[in-house]
């Protein structure tokens, strides 16, 4: 029994978990068995059956039937009291994904490929482990990690040094990323999500046990707190523990709730998410709805650092009669009431015993024990008072300015849905992710912020990079601001993502070079110039073959081709189809990168003229590999127009137009 509530156990008959309050009631327990198995010819099968003891408290001794042991298994998910045995469980689960990575290597696959493969097939054979289990030990994480991040850079184990970071591997192939689900970022989601489908289960007729018991827990140890202070809860005791460590009566509330390891998963989870805001279009009109405001964990009611005012007043919040504002307000009328006599005369023992007497009387509902600071006097008054003083301006002047209704006729419940259903984050100036209805999918959104900065900040430095003379700025915005739409334009040819590879690196400056962005060390020098500054900018636009192939392109197209135009495909003139020149550029990324992989391999490097033969060769066959897709390409470029550079459509077919 917790609350009002009687929890038992839902389950299958063959994965069957009974609690019994203490071992003396094991014979009565297989008395039941043996009963049911007479009447159902399914017996229960002893040598299965074990007992896992809930408390740390040793059970009293009683001769037993089945062993007790300190960790159990049941659908794949270890129980266990101590975490040592928990984590004892990961490396078998890490194992099976390290097979599984071990058996994809095997495969010829672009990075995308790779990082689709591994999101499919090996992490997400811990997704249902981690939701129910939580994360494996970091050093684990870490060692996995590793090793499937230089497969998706590399395609093979050898390389240790990895061009692509971690954090933009994890990035959607549409914003320059390579697609690889986030791991941590995603199981978090997992936990996070578990909140809003407690809150929709408090306000629909759903029957889910754990929802239900997550808030009979909440009422049981912190009865001020409203169902909406698990949005807080996380952020509140992460101030409490870091800030705050003298904050005694509230902090060990919090610790006794969520001494739930799994709800304390939940909160934690729910806090790593960005702050949660008010989406609604229409602003808050104040009304009555005000006096039946939740005071504690009110996402409307955070301090500047997304706080709730249970941490700066956590003596009243641990009184469970004050925890809305007309309650709170009510208190208030009272404390100016005694505050205002101060001076008329009277001893200040008096003022306190007319404090006593407006306690006692229900001035903040039951009386507060007798050691608390709200009893002395006019520390008492002086607290609700000062708990007041921290609500927002507006709200302070509705209640100075209305009447206070009776406390028992305010429907919470109602005001809680209302405040619930604004919330939620900006996605963009077009949609925006709504609280009661976050999906895994959003809320892994919503986590990986930094990736999507990450990504945003490398684009900015490539764009930078592009362009051999500097813009303005008007121009550079421009150009900035249209590379989202490249990205997905360049993604959605329809053509292997072999040949997208190199351009994603190359504006992520993700080769694995000497001397880029995430390589530090002296650049060897190339066959056509003694120093190399920067590698991106060297073998993709200064060195010879690169030039050979520049001036392959200006010939071909009857414009000079300038840096930004093939870095950021741009046509050199309007004139040229944009989606010709898409195709071009892939052709040349992915051809150059060919062509140095394979001088460097080989250790051909000086020999500039068979670089220059291969990476021209290479790009044209590229070219040819493009027109032998068909059909496919016939719902792209059935409106290629006459006179374009590269392409023409010849007896019904497409054909490379060579110089």
């Amino acid at each position: 029994m917790i609350a009002t509530h009687r929890y038992v156990a839902p389950q299958f008959a063959d994965d069957t978990k009974v609690f019994l309050s203490s071992p003396t009631e094991e014979p009565r327990l297989f008395d039941n068995m043996d009963i049911f198995g007479a009447a159902t010819g399914q017996y229960l099968n002893r040598d299965k059956v074990k007992i896992l003891p809930l408390s740390e408290t040793p059970p009293p001794h009683a001769p037993l039937q089945v062993p007790v042991v300190e960790a159990v298994t049941g659908l794949g998910i270890c129980f266990s009291l101590q975490p040592n045995l928990i984590e004892a469980h990961w490396p078998a689960r890490l194992a099976g994904v390290q097979t599984c990575i071990s058996a994809l290597a095997g495969l010829k696959l672009s990075a995308f490929g790779r990082a689709f493969a591994i999101s499919a097939y090996a992490i997400s054979k811990m997704l249902y482990h981690v939701e129910f289990m939580g994360l494996p030990p970091r050093d684990m994480i870490a060692r996995v990690v590793s090793r499937y991040r230089r497969w998706v850079d590399h395609g093979h184990w050898g390389c240790r040094a990895t061009g692509i970071p971690y954090i933009a591997m994890t990035g959607r192939p549409i914003q320059g990323g390579f697609g690889l689900l986030p791991f941590e970022q995603h199981s978090s989601s997992r936990h996070a999500c578990h909140i809003t489908r407690t809150l929709n289960a408090h306000f629909s007729t759903s029957h889910h046990p754990y929802a239900f018991l997550v808030l009979d827990l909440l009422s049981y140890f912190t009865p001020s707190f409203s169902p909406m202070a698990l949005l807080t809860l996380g952020r509140t005791l992460s101030a409490l523990t870091t800030h705050r460590p003298e904050l005694g009566p509230i902090y060990y509330r919090l610790t006794a709730l969520l001494s739930s390891v799994e709800l304390k998963r939940w909160c934690m989870a729910f806090a790593t998410l960005p702050h949660i805001q008010d989406i609604h279009p229409m602003p808050l009109v104040f009304d009555v709805w005000v006096w039946a405001t939740p005071l504690w964990g009110n996402p409307f009611l955070l301090n500047p650092q997304g706080i709730g005012l249970e941490v700066s007043c956590h003596i009243l919040a641990c009184h469970g009669n004050v925890s809305m504002i007309a309650s709170l307000y009510h208190a208030v009328m009272g404390a100016r009431e005694v505050l205002a006599m101060v001076g008329g005369g009277l001893p200040v023992r008096m003022y306190g015993g007319v404090w006593q007497t407006l306690l006692l009387g229900g001035l903040v509902g039951t009386m507060p024990p007798l050691d608390s600071p709200l009893c002395t006097f006019p520390k008492g008054p002086q607290l609700i008072l000062e708990a007041f003083s921290l609500l927002p301006p507006m709200w302070r002047e509705y209640c100075d300015s209305h009447p206070c209704p009776p406390l028992d006729n305010l429907d919470t419940q109602s005001r809680e849905f209302m405040f619930l259903s604004r919330l939620g984050w900006i996605k963009n100036t077009k949609k925006n992710i709504n609280l009661l209805t976050l999906t895994v999918k959003q809320a892994t959104w919503l986590g990986t912020k930094n990736n999507r900065l990450y990504l945003m900040d490398h684009h900015r430095s490539f764009h930078i990079a592009a362009f051999q003379d500097p813009p303005s700025r008007l121009v550079f915005d421009t150009t900035f601001a249209a590379f989202p739409a490249t990205l997905r334009r360049l993604w959605i040819i329809p053509w292997e993502n072999s040949h997208k590879e190199a351009y994603w690196r190359l504006a992520l400056d993700a080769f694995a070079m000497v001397g880029n962005s995430h390589m530090g060390g002296d650049v060897p020098p190339c066959a056509c110039s003694p120093i190399v500054i920067s590698p991106r900018l060297h073998y993709f636009w200064e060195c010879a073959i690169v030039r050979a192939l520049v001036t392959v392109l200006s010939e071909s197209s009857g414009y000079p081709v300038i840096r930004h135009n093939l870095w950021l495909a741009i046509p050199p003139n309007d004139l040229i189809w944009g989606r010709v020149w898409d195709v071009v550029c892939l052709a040349a990324m992915s051809s150059l990168r060919e062509g140095w992989v394979f001088m460097s391999t080989h250790r051909l490097n000086a020999n500039i003229d068979l670089g220059i033969a291969m990476v021209t060769a290479t790009f044209w066959s590229r070219l040819s590999c493009f027109t032998s897709l068909g059909s496919t390409v016939l719902r792209f470029w059935s409106e290629l127009p006459q006179d374009q550079p590269f392409f023409a459509w010849r007896d019904g077919g497409l054909v490379v137009v060579h110089p």
